[in-house]
């Protein structure tokens, strides 16, 4: 599970702006010897607006119609070979907005691999982890993370990023690691205002802390923090698992969360009937998960399986007690007017 933008889109307008403004426009001298230079400085600024309008939440429907328009102008423009890496980056991180994600990861590596330190490169580094992540190359998407938090210095700009590289480490089997990750971020959001966005990215923490545990052998840490996970995530309860912000990859991962949530509180259910429809849940959770899982030989199909056969043992537990259970009674009443 990862968070696909850090609170609503302050991350990127932060970036992009700072991007934008950190380099000057050329002087009049500058242009002489370089004509060129203005149209590219010119055509930079008006890419970062289409960008930062795309990454608006509510206005993304009018953003993603500039982007199309935007990845037209830049590849006319020659942008993936312009000696101004700022357009390279631009161009990588259109594409990662059009979900082309494979183009977005060779333009910014392309471009990452001549200019690592530039002024611009902070938002490029943590865009190619998105693209990497999407693409499943979490080798890549590993160092993009690590290369973005080396110089963002802000909390609230750093804690999506550990919070993602916490899952990257999981999938690449470093559970020690992740499990530190999502800690960290609990931590660093502990000092942060009590915003919406804080909170949301407490709980999505606490989810992965959850599942990293269970997969690291700590079955009574991993529902403790499971349960937890569903009180943080509000009145969605593990609705908050299918947010637009947040994505999964393989897809089916998220199944493995919904499964350990409805585990963790099933034991706290206020009757049989409740009981029984989580245990079902959880059944049917992590059956889709064997499902998505069973053809790529998947490291985690043992734990998955124990987990499909107890709730299935569960399930017929609570079914036997649902059975036995008295019926609401239905007072039929005369009804005037």
């Amino acid at each position: 599970m990862r968070r696909a933008v850090v609170f609503g889109a302050a991350l990127g307008l932060a970036l992009s702006a700072g991007a934008a403004s950190a380099d000057p426009s050329p002087s009049m001298w500058e242009s002489a010897k370089d004509p060129g230079a203005r149209a590219r400085e010119e055509l930079h600024a008006d890419m970062q607006r289409r960008i930062m309008l795309a990454r608006l939440p509510l206005l993304r429907g009018v953003g993603q119609q500039t982007l199309d328009g935007a990845r037209v102008r830049l590849e006319e423009a020659g942008a993936r070979e312009s000696s101004d890496v700022r357009l390279r980056f631009d161009l990588g991180t259109v594409y990662e907005l059009l979900d082309r994600h494979a183009l977005a990861r060779t333009v910014l590596s392309e471009a990452l691999a001549i200019a690592p330190d530039h002024t611009a490169a902070e938002d490029a580094w943590i865009t190619l982890a998105f693209a990497c992540g999407k693409l499943g190359d979490h080798t890549c998407e590993r160092r993009a993370y690590n290369a973005f938090l080396a110089s963002a210095t802000e909390d609230s700009h750093r804690v999506t990023a550990i919070l993602n590289l916490a899952e990257t480490e999981m999938h690449l089997g470093r559970l020690a690691e992740a499990i530190d990750g999502y800690r960290d971020v609990m931590r660093i959001c502990n000092g942060l205002p009590n915003a919406p966005g804080v909170q949301t990215t407490r709980a999505l923490a606490t989810w992965g802390l959850a599942v990293a545990l269970d997969r690291h052998g700590d079955p009574l840490g991993a529902l403790r923090e499971a349960k937890l996970a569903v009180e943080r995530s509000g009145v969605d309860g593990m609705g908050l698992l299918r947010s637009p912000s947040v994505f999964y990859v393989p897809d089916y991962e998220v199944s493995w969360y919904e499964g350990l949530g409805a585990m963790a509180v099933a034991p706290t259910a206020k009757s049989a009937t409740e009981a029984w429809d989580l245990w079902r849940f959880a059944e049917r959770s992590f059956d889709r998960w064997i499902t998505g899982a069973e053809p790529k030989h998947d490291r985690w199909l043992p734990l998955a399986r124990a987990h499909l056969a107890r709730a299935r043992e569960e399930r017929k537990r609570a079914e036997v007690r649902k059975a036995r259970e008295p019926r609401p009674r239905v007072v039929d009443e005369d009804v005037t007017f």
